[in-house]
């Protein structure tokens, strides 16, 4: 989480610290990224529709063209964390889907 946290916030640090930290490990764990085959009535957003969260670090790129779960970073996206009910999202062009589930 912290690592992730510095990427976003690397111009912002004060984000990234001990205060804020208890809710991005939150939002964290509620992200799950899975695989999924594509189906024809499917009506998830994509990942390419996010807008990046990169005003505390320009230099963030979208990880549409080389999409790797291992190291995806929810947090460069505007994502919907505090959904009502569980989202998805698809990655572009791919079997992977993102799913937030919402906070208990």
């Amino acid at each position: 989480a912290q690592q992730y946290a510095n990427e976003i916030y690397k111009d912002c640090p004060e984000y990234a610290g001990p205060a804020y930290m208890g809710d991005i490990k939150e939002m964290l764990s509620r992200v799950e990224i899975r695989t999924e085959a594509v189906q024809p009535q499917e009506n998830y957003d994509v990942l390419s529709n996010l807008i990046l969260k990169n005003k505390c670090n320009p230099s963030l790129s979208s990880d549409v063209n080389n999409f790797n779960p291992d190291n995806f970073n929810p947090l460069k996206y505007f994502f919907n964390f505090y959904p009502k009910e569980t989202v998805k999202y698809r990655v572009d062009g791919t079997q992977y889907v993102i799913v937030i589930q919402p906070k208990k």
